[in-house]
């Protein structure tokens, strides 16, 4: 996270080591500048309140300044959560119908499943970065499971579920906006394929649904 824009700017690496051993003076640097919600309790009422709004606007500015105005900015703001209310509601809405609870109560074997094998990858190890091992890969290839995606495919959907996440950073280097941008160029052309297969070959799977979806006689546009 950064500093208000216009005063001096910081970026604050949450898993520094530094972070881990004593977050308290950052935390601190944090709290002078601006309000900060951190608790959990505090944060839940905030959430959940009818007294705190927000402004897409500042978000929209925001990226427009790290990201300039090419195919990364595209990305990054027609994710579902930087869109407007009322888009927000009917999206929401829509894709919720293809989220049912069968659908997730039949992936719990998988997940497990998984979840013991990439343990297994490491078990023998002295030690090992349960980030890499586990948290990261973990949710990357359930989503692809959910999604039917290719087994051939989902390395290149971990790649990109890896760089693109650097584009929605207070600051991007060069370097990050380059292979973020390429990642989302090569993520849309998959995604793309897939549907367009999907649509000429239905499957029982997340994709499919989503394609199908309908909430109030609408349903999801192709670049939704």
């Amino acid at each position: 996270m950064g500093a208000q824009r216009g005063v001096d700017e910081e970026v604050f690496d949450w898993f520094a080591p530094s972070m881990r051993v004593d977050p308290h003076p950052a935390l601190h640097r944090l709290r002078a500048r601006c309000w900060w919600v951190l608790g959990h309790e505090e944060a839940d009422r905030v959430l959940h309140g009818t007294g705190f709004g927000r402004r897409r606007e500042r978000f929209l500015e925001a990226f427009r300044h790290t990201l300039g105005d090419g195919i990364a900015y595209e990305y990054v703001t027609r994710r579902l959560s930087y869109y407007s209310e009322a888009e927000h509601r009917r999206l929401r809405g829509t894709v919720a119908r293809a989220f049912t609870p069968r659908r997730i109560t039949m992936m719990r074997p998988y997940i497990t499943r998984l979840a013991g094998e990439l343990l297994d990858r490491v078990v023998d190890t002295p030690s090992f970065d349960v980030l890499e091992s586990l948290a990261h890969p973990l949710p990357s290839l359930v989503i692809c499971q959910m999604l039917g995606v290719p087994e051939e495919l989902r390395a290149d959907f971990d790649r990109w579920t890896t760089l693109i996440p650097h584009l929605i950073a207070p600051k991007v280097t060069p370097e990050q906006l380059e292979a973020g941008t390429r990642a989302v160029i090569e993520e849309w052309a998959c995604v793309e394929r897939l549907v367009d297969e999907r649509r000429a070959r239905p499957g029982d799977d997340l994709l499919t649904a989503l394609i199908d979806a309908e909430e109030g006689g609408e349903r999801l546009t192709r670049e939704e």
